[in-house]
Formats: C-alpha cells, sequence, structure tokens
C-alpha cells in the first residue's frame, strides 16, 4: 500500500512540474522557490493520511480521550505536573497505610 502511494505520488508530483512550467514565467519562479523548501517527504506523506484516516474512524469518545492525552503529554510542564500529581497520590496512599497500621484508633 506505502509503495503504491510512492508511486502515485512520484508521478502526480511530475504532473505537477509540468503544469508550472506551461504557466506564466514570473509566477513559476515564485511558486518554485516558495515550494522547494517545503516538498514533503512522500512517506511522511503517507503516514500522515493514514494517521488521519486512523483518526477519522475513530468514535467520539475516542476521540475524546485521543485529544486529552494529546494535550497531557504535549509540553513538558504538562508532563512534569502529571508526574507530580502521581507522587502525590502515592505518597497519600504510604500516609494514609502507615497512620492505620501505627497509630492505634
Amino acid at each position: 500500500e506505502k509503495l503504491q502511494y510512492v508511486s502515485s505520488y512520484r508521478s502526480s508530483s511530475s504532473s505537477s512540474t509540468k503544469k508550472q512550467q506551461k504557466g506564466d514565467g514570473e509566477k513559476d519562479t515564485e511558486l518554485g522557490m516558495m515550494g522547494e523548501g517545503k516538498e514533503e517527504n512522500p512517506y511522511q506523506l503517507f503516514r500522515r493520511r493514514q494517521r488521519q484516516a486512523h483518526y477519522d474512524n475513530l468514535s467520539t469518545q475516542e476521540k475524546i480521550i485521543h485529544k486529552f492525552w494529546e494535550f497531557l503529554f504535549s509540553k513538558h510542564s504538562h508532563r512534569f505536573l502529571l508526574f507530580g500529581y502521581a507522587l502525590f497520590l502515592h505518597f497519600l496512599v504510604f500516609v494514609t497505610l502507615w497512620r492505620h497500621t501505627h497509630i492505634p484508633p
């Protein structure tokens, strides 16, 4: 499937460059210069399209959970807060268990 996409990508990219060469010369150079640095790897485009198709197939609940986790793990500060929260919960459980076993009622 990936190989079919790459071969179709190459044929479509070559036809698009031919269309640019037939047009107005001034516009072609501007478009060519802008598009030169932005040309993407066909494998990356394939992966992005596959991920989007997979995301589109998710249910609404799964999309909400996915967006939440994506937000939670997107930044270092979010991950740090999540780690701190998990440590706090572990500490709370430890203190509660210690108090129930070592301090008489």
